[in-house]
């Protein structure tokens, strides 16, 4: 079973996108990972997919149909109480006033090289999250090993009571059990 990995992706050329997304897909299958893209033309469901979906990265283009451009759509995410990093890019010259005060977690590119920019802004991001799951697998076979001690420790503790003490406590499977553990060791 893969884990999904979702982006937001804001460019009205859905055939852009297209392009981009389904090497991606290939790519992030080969990585454990199942991409889900959410596309979007202009700014209209971006907030409610941010607020309703597990986005792990915003793709912005800057020029889109219309007025609109989508350092306002930046604007505006950051305004709200949501983090993602975000890849902002461009066919052309992005302004320098778009961004004169820079935004935390905005990687600007050209769109000539936004593949290369999502492929290793997603590595980074999925070497993180293996990261994390090595160490929470540490902290499990660490906390599994730490109540075997303490079962072992207690057994001594309690020799005249070792038939009721192994019923009541250690026979009570459970990793990190040891709120109920406790209450029954008190009880005794």
């Amino acid at each position: 079973m893969k884990t999904d990995f979702s982006i937001l992706w804001v460019d009205d050329n859905s055939e852009f996108v297209d392009s981009l997304a389904g090497p991606l897909k290939t790519w992030m299958d080969t990585l454990g990972f199942s991409l889900v893209v959410y596309p979007h033309k202009g700014e209209a469901g971006v907030e409610n997919d941010i607020k309703t979906k597990d986005i792990e990265l915003i793709i912005l283009d800057y020029k889109l149909r219309g007025n609109k451009k989508g350092d306002e759509i930046i604007k505006n995410i950051r305004d709200k109480p949501y983090y993602h990093d975000i890849i902002f890019y461009s066919g052309g010259p992005i302004p320098p006033e778009v961004f004169a005060t820079p935004l935390d977690g905005v990687f600007t590119v050209e769109k000539k090289d936004a593949k290369d920019c999502i492929k290793s802004l997603i590595a980074l991001k999925v070497k993180r999250v293996s990261d994390l799951a090595t160490f929470r697998g540490w902290v499990v076979a660490d906390s599994i090993e730490l109540e075997g001690v303490l079962g072992r420790v207690l057994s001594k503790c309690f020799k005249e009571q070792k038939d009721v003490f192994t019923k009541c406590v250690l026979a009570h499977e459970g990793l990190f059990d040891f709120y109920k553990k406790h209450l029954v060791l008190n009880s005794l």
